[in-house]
């Protein structure tokens, strides 16, 4: 399976992941910050600062939601498409 870090910070993706309960869940989610690309997101929504990355946690735009989300790497079940 491709690494979804890179695949986030190059473009669209959508994958289906494992919630801490056991429900799948797919989402759709991007680090590239162009509003273009990642609907929704402003300057308000940019990172405040920097945080200590937690191994294994990828934060991501959800376009969905439209805000800041994480993905366990470990609970990954799928990427379904890259844009």
């Amino acid at each position: 399976m491709k690494d979804i870090e890179n695949l986030l910070e190059s473009g669209v993706v959508t994958f289906t992941f494992k919630k801490a309960n056991g429900e799948l869940r797919t989402a759709t989610g991007t680090r590239v910050l162009d509003p273009e690309v990642a609907t929704g997101y402003t300057s308000e929504d940019a990172p405040k600062g920097e945080r200590d990355a937690f191994p294994g946690v990828i934060p991501y735009w959800d376009l969905d939601k439209q805000a800041w989300r994480s993905l366990r790497e470990d609970s990954l079940v799928s990427i379904d498409s890259v844009k």
